[in-house]
């Protein structure tokens, strides 16, 4: 199947509201340029609108709901459908059956569902953050030794993941009874790179953060909130090209107290604490920056009762990077597509060009700061197929 996309504006992180037609040939661009023309091919005229790359999310938590696992999943349509095409999917939140989830994500491998990356399932030592609140759920899967850790990995990767999650910290939610040792992380990091794995890895606390990067891990999946980051520790993660990923959160003075408050706060305790931590997360974040580090675009979305509805670009992470660390607009856009595609290991995703997947979206105007046409998109194409047809 052949579509040509004519009358449009092109934006993404290399270029800016550049007049263009785009070619799609199958599910991948073939060609973008002035005035194209291809026998045979659907022409959809998009009247001068911009057309930007899908999003992507760096941090999801999207198993289904409930277990078993169903034929169709209608939150991965959900995010298609209102302009994300793919995701990184940081840990399985209960004890499933691995095999189970992977089998069922591959069923999933369709034009109008979510692209997953997934981490599988925790790497950690009992009492860790990565086995879960519940001790009865235990998330993770539970070694002892710098060996175990490394079979755990082999044992994740015939399964079929992408990549490898450990837990560090859980920035005071509940205790830690046990955390993984810097030869734990190293047997973890460098197995995961002998066998192409990326590892990514929950740490909301500086110095955690300084033995993750001590030992190799390749990414931190939230950005510290205990205190300042030291400027050796981002001068390491520059220097190594290790990413954050944002996670900075919608609570807000005006936000009510979360339903989730953990027992030893009140929930008005609970919610001051969640804003003070924000504002260590968007200094820190405004330092990485400011010195060179790479950002990802993630949210730590949560699947809830309502999570299709939730599906969704992140304007409000996206909003918060530009607008309170102060990411220039070219920036914010790179750190949703270029950047957290590459955290997900899809080098085929994030940008406009020959050879990528045809994963785009089209609002009217030019995209402002506080990003509101993503929430008001006129036509999304998903690996080549329109998913929603252009709206006047």
């Amino acid at each position: 199947m052949r579509t040509l996309l004519k009358n449009v504006l092109l934006l993404d992180a290399a270029r800016e509201y550049e007049a263009a037609d785009l070619l799609v040939e199958g599910e991948r661009i073939a060609a973008v340029g002035p005035d194209l023309a291809a026998e045979d091919a659907a022409v959809i005229d998009l009247g001068g609108r911009t057309v930007m790359p899908a999003f992507l999310d760096a941090h999801v938590h999207t198993r289904p709901q409930p277990v078993p696992f169903s034929d169709e999943e209608p939150i991965l349509e959900a995010f298609v459908y209102n302009g994300l095409s793919g995701a990184k999917d940081l840990g399985i939140l209960d004890n499933i059956p691995l095999e189970g989830y992977l089998a069922w994500l591959r069923t999933q491998d369709a034009p109008g569902r979510l692209r997953v990356a997934t981490a599988g399932r925790y790497i950690d030592v009992a009492g860790g953050y990565g086995m879960g609140p519940f001790p009865e759920l235990k998330w993770g899967l539970e070694i002892e030794t710098p060996a175990q850790a490394a079979e755990m990995v082999r044992y994740q990767f015939r399964a079929g993941v992408n990549g490898i999650k450990i837990g560090m910290n859980d920035g005071g939610m509940s205790p830690i009874l046990g955390k993984l040792s810097g030869a734990h992380i190293r047997a973890i990091t460098d197995t995961a790179h002998e066998l192409g794995l990326w590892s990514t890895a929950h740490v909301y606390a500086v110095e955690d953060l300084r033995l993750l990067v001590e030992n190799g891990i390749g990414e931190a999946a939230h950005t510290p909130h205990d205190r300042i980051i030291d400027d050796d520790i981002i001068r390491r993660m520059v220097d190594r090209r290790i990413p954050m990923t944002s996670t900075i959160g919608n609570v807000t003075e005006d936000s009510p107290p979360s339903p989730h408050c953990p027992p030893q706060y009140t929930p008005e305790a609970f919610r001051a604490k969640q804003l003070r931590d924000k504002a260590v997360t968007i200094e820190n974040l405004k330092r990485f920056y400011a010195m060179g580090g790479t950002v990802n675009v993630g949210t730590d979305f949560m699947r809830s009762k309502d999570g299709v509805a939730e599906a969704m670009i992140p304007v409000s992470e996206l909003r918060q990077l530009r607008q309170d660390v102060g990411m220039s607009l070219r920036d914010v856009i790179r750190a949703g597509t270029v950047n957290a595609a590459a955290s997900c290991g899809f080098s085929d995703e994030g940008a406009i060009r020959p050879g990528n997947r045809a994963n785009l979206i089209a609002f009217d105007g030019r995209l402002g700061d506080d990003f509101a046409q993503l929430l008001d998109l006129r036509f999304v194409m998903n690996r080549g197929v329109v998913i929603r047809p252009l709206a006047g």
